[in-house]
């Protein structure tokens, strides 16, 4: 069975509760086995947590920000993300910009695939990678810069070799019976 890391928007910082997610009205977005780049570019370090009153998964780690930092954290990385994958286009600032819950939240895949438990520190070292020069769709990432080995090794799938649209591998597809723009 795949993991699949989630993207979701709340009203709050803390995880939801089992079943509040079908109920939300808000987007709801997946991606199987890896976690998209620009989801992780919504973040800063201190925006990874860790919520220790889940039932089932306490003590892992996710991201949650106010959803109005997560799109300036985006708009610094934009042309970041353009080099790496040219075809994004601006699709995903509408999606940030038209919600209604405050809070933007990423719940990323499981890192040791026989633990359920992140580490906070390897969240925050994740977004290294935006410190190092962007490698384009489609160019050989062997030995690539640290920060984006740690990315690759851990959460990425090879854009190149990717069964999907390359916007479902960027951006996620959605959990609901609502599609989201880029999936029509």
């Amino acid at each position: 069975m795949s993991d699949v890391s989630e993207l979701y928007f709340l009203d709050r910082d803390s995880r939801p509760t089992w079943c509040e997610l079908e109920s939300n009205r808000s987007p709801y977005l997946l991606s199987v086995s890896h976690l998209p780049i620009v989801w992780l570019a919504l973040f800063q370090e201190q925006d990874a947590r860790i919520d220790t009153n889940c039932k089932n998964d306490g003590g892992r780690a996710y991201f949650a920000t106010k959803r109005g930092e997560a799109i300036t954290n985006f708009e610094k990385r934009i042309s970041w993300i353009r080099s790496a994958v040219p075809s994004l286009d601006e699709v995903f600032m509408r999606l940030l910009v038209s919600r209604e819950r405050l809070w933007v939240h990423v719940q990323p895949l499981t890192i040791d695939r026989g633990s359920s438990v992140l580490s906070v520190d390897v969240l925050k070292q994740l977004l290294a990678i935006f410190d190092a020069p962007p490698i384009p769709l489609g160019v050989d990432m062997q030995g690539s810069a640290e920060e984006l080995t740690l990315y690759r090794a851990h959460f990425s799938s090879w854009f190149n070799k990717a069964t999907c649209p390359i916007t479902f591998a960027c951006l996620g597809a959605s959990g609901t019976e609502t599609l989201m723009a880029w999936e029509c």
